[in-house]
């Protein structure tokens, strides 16, 4: 059985429309959550958001600290 091909071009859109939240890092997520109205999305969102936290490193150092280790090199 052939698969029909999707006419959506975003990637980030699955061929019903919902978003695909797999790609999206933390920061992303927590922007997506503040516009998002519907209650199934949050959901969904927020389950997103707690794997993230668990499997990714959040930084929260100032850039800052960053540009100060490369000017001393």
């Amino acid at each position: 059985m052939a698969v029909a091909k999707s006419k959506n071009k975003n990637p980030m859109l699955t061929k019903t429309g919902k978003t695909r939240l797999g790609p999206l890092n933390v920061e992303q997520l927590t922007k997506l959550i503040e516009s998002t109205s519907k209650k199934k999305e949050v959901a969904k969102i927020k389950r997103a958001l707690a794997s993230r936290t668990k499997t990714q490193q959040v930084s929260k150092k100032p850039v800052a600290v960053v540009e100060e280790a490369v000017a001393t090199e």
